[in-house]
């Protein structure tokens, strides 16, 4: 838990809310003993939840997992197809990619240009809420 701080991604492996992810917002004393929880608002609906720190983990996704992210993204890119311009829908699979790449090198400077391009575009063609509310950008920014 003491490594928990606002912010961080988290993934419940335990407990209650086991399998479920998302960010921490605050903290909160879960007991009278004061055991501290973390308030995590949760990827799947959006809701605030108070989960015991010894139940959560940092969310720190493998090269597995950013290839899953990233699929995810370009699936939904091409499911948008009618709302974004034609050179973007060819430009955001691509930059996708090099996101990929970026985060599993660990070079982080370049991992953040492509991030900030891929949600700067999107935001733009389809609207800011996309950005802001979609799971899987937000555990690719994490890791930026």
């Amino acid at each position: 838990m003491s490594d928990i701080v606002k912010g961080n991604r988290v993934f419940a492996f335990t407990g209650e809310y086991q399998g479920k992810s998302g960010e921490v917002i605050g903290y909160q004393n879960v007991d009278f003993q004061t055991q501290q929880g973390c308030l995590v608002k949760l990827d799947e609906n959006g809701s605030t939840v108070c989960i015991p720190g010894r139940d959560l983990n940092v969310e720190n996704l493998s090269p597995q997992e950013i290839g899953t992210e990233i699929t995810k993204l370009k699936k939904q890119v091409e499911s948008m197809a009618h709302q974004i311009p034609q050179k973007l829908l060819k430009e955001i699979p691509e930059h996708l990619t090099y996101l990929q790449a970026a985060l599993n090198s660990k070079n982080q400077a370049e991992s953040r240009n492509e991030y900030q391009y891929i949600s700067g575009e999107l935001a733009r063609a389809i609207n800011p809420d996309f950005v802001s509310n979609n799971v899987s950008l937000k555990k690719l920014k994490y890791r930026c």
